[in-house]
């Protein structure tokens, strides 16, 4: 009997422990549906389709996401909502993040640092817009 597809979707796994993570569960008998949002879509296909994973069993699907953008976190949202169909999510994984000193401007001119806009609030707001999305 063939295993379900578990589904993981996730932020921050273009490097690092988000990274090591999706590679990780690639190399599993486990089958995996990943959708993970990026800024750098096309960067972030090429290093997973560079690790030669089995695409028979995985599917990987990247967005793009820009977790300082709020309408990008909503279409982000769609798009996810959109790819699960009726499927559920088994894995939620928010783990994008920034480190970027308070004292520097905002681009957009905002008073609040955009550290704390996307480290917080737009964790939160990806998580609230997915809701919404789906009971609409």
């Amino acid at each position: 009997m063939a295993a379900i597809a578990k589904t993981f979707v996730a932020t921050g796994c273009s490097s690092g422990l988000g990274f090591e993570l999706v590679k990780q569960l690639l190399g599993q008998s486990q089958p995996y549906k990943f959708i993970l949002g990026a800024r750098d879509t096309k960067g972030v296909s090429a290093s997973f389709a560079a690790l030669n994973y089995d695409t028979n069993k995985h599917e990987l699907s990247v967005f793009p996401l820009e977790l300082s953008d709020l309408k990008g976190v909503r279409t982000f949202a769609s798009q996810t909502l959109e790819k699960l169909g009726r499927g559920k999510v088994d894995c939620l994984l928010l783990n994008a993040g920034m480190v970027k000193s308070a004292e520097e401007p905002e681009a957009w001119g905002s008073r609040w640092s955009e550290q704390y806009i996307v480290n917080d609030l737009c964790e939160c707001h990806e998580l609230s817009d997915c809701e919404n999305i789906e009971n609409s």
